[in-house]
């Protein structure tokens, strides 16, 4: 979830006390193919398949700029934490 705070207005507003706590997050990646595997496959599989090439090649491209290989993918994940109040 990108931005939470939709998400913690609603559980504010039914006696959830909550709050985002983000941590960053690191992945040691072998290849552009394994990345995708891992994160779009799922994502991507109902798209037709021009879109989804245009997709990945788009991506291959700003995050492999050097060509394959292996990289350390940076990204930070918000947790969203809630106790009830009731």
């Amino acid at each position: 979830m990108a931005d939470p705070r939709q998400f913690l207005h609603q559980l504010t507003d039914v006696g959830v006390e909550s709050h985002v706590k983000t941590e960053p997050l690191e992945f040691n990646i072998d290849s552009f193919a394994m990345a995708w595997a891992v994160f779009a496959d799922m994502t991507t599989a109902k798209l037709p398949e021009y879109p989804q090439g245009e997709e990945k090649d788009a991506v291959f491209g700003a995050m492999w700029p050097s060509g394959e290989g292996p990289v350390l993918l940076k990204m930070r994940r918000n947790l969203s934490l809630a106790k009830n109040s009731i």
